[in-house]
């Protein structure tokens, strides 16, 4: 369900509602940055899953592994660089493609606390989309496909125009 660009969140979701609705199945919402996070398992490091949201900011979440279990620290969000370095207290592992864009402003800022996950880990990957999603199924935490929307965190232009 995001956070990510609104053309692939609403394509995304209108198909999953599509299905849902064709097949009466409810649905399970999934977070792409608790998928980035779960790239890096059992990590001894906090985990900042981070991705560009344009005009100098991040989509960006905290998590940490504790009992071989993922846990959130700090919701999806959208931040500036300087916002997202105050959260930081101690080491923590950075990843995403967000990176790309901001590793030198978060190595200058944090120094030693940044780390920094190699690219391939940052991509959200599929099989842990289906992991989450059967988890979340096990504990039953469905969504009906009309209530399931897109993790905007945003508004978008024509919101902040026509409100």
């Amino acid at each position: 369900v995001g956070p990510g660009s609104f053309t692939g969140l609403r394509v995304a979701v209108s198909t999953v509602k599509g299905l849902s609705f064709a097949t009466r199945k409810p649905v399970i919402a999934v977070s792409t940055l608790e998928i980035i996070a779960r790239g890096l398992p059992f990590a001894n490091h906090q985990i900042c899953p981070i991705l560009d949201a344009r005009k100098k900011e991040l989509y960006a979440a905290l998590f940490k592994w504790q009992e071989d279990k993922l846990i959130r620290i700090r919701e999806d969000s959208i931040v500036s660089i300087d916002s997202l370095v105050d959260w930081i207290e101690e080491k923590t592992i950075f990843l995403g493609e967000g990176v790309n864009i901001y590793k030198d402003r978060l190595m200058e800022k944090l120094g030693n606390n940044a780390i920094f996950a190699e690219n391939l880990h940052g991509i959200p990957n599929p099989a842990l989309v289906a992991i989450v999603g059967e988890e979340k199924a096990k504990r039953g935490e469905f969504v009906h496909a009309h209530h399931l929307e897109p993790l905007y965190l945003r508004k978008s232009e024509a919101e902040i125009k026509f409100g």
